[in-house]
């Protein structure tokens, strides 16, 4: 998002050159972290993370159909609307991740009751407790072995 904010402000050749860099290094930085995000956060079923890739390649390949309206000749050379597009698509991208890392934590929280809760519940029913079997469906909803947690 600098590099776009420093291309917008300056058309000194020097600040645009660098925001060039700045503006790469963003957007293609950005694209690979969040497909191996996606590819960690969903590991199963398969299906499903085949599902989520597609669409991550689906949203990233957008660019390709809204970018020729937003560079238009008219607008040159600052390209000013352009750069505040990009820029809000740069917020929108961290607020989604934001949004995305809150949810995470949360279900890493709740992996941690979870947990907690099955290991009582397994030693309650090594003593026989038939109140603690309940928590043996709860368990069994974990996504993975005990101990996974959710890639921060």
């Amino acid at each position: 998002m600098a590099g776009y904010i420093m291309a917008a402000g300056s058309m000194t050749l020097a600040v645009r050159y660098l925001a060039i860099f700045l503006m790469l290094g963003g957007v293609y930085g950005s694209y690979n972290v969040a497909l191996a995000w996606i590819s960690s956060t969903l590991p199963r079923p398969l299906e499903k993370r085949a599902a989520a890739t597609a669409m991550i390649n689906t949203v990233g390949n957008l660019a390709q159909i809204y970018s020729p309206c937003l560079y238009i000749k008219s607008m040159r050379p600052r390209y000013l609307e352009a750069m505040i597009a990009n820029s809000c698509f740069c917020l929108a991208c961290l607020f989604a991740t934001l949004v995305l890392r809150w949810c995470l934590k949360r279900e890493n929280a709740k992996l941690d009751r979870l947990e907690a809760e099955g290991i009582v519940a397994m030693e309650k029913i090594g003593k026989g407790d038939t109140e603690a079997e309940m928590y043996e469906d709860k368990v069994e909803s974990v996504p993975a072995t005990i101990g996974y947690r959710y890639v921060l």
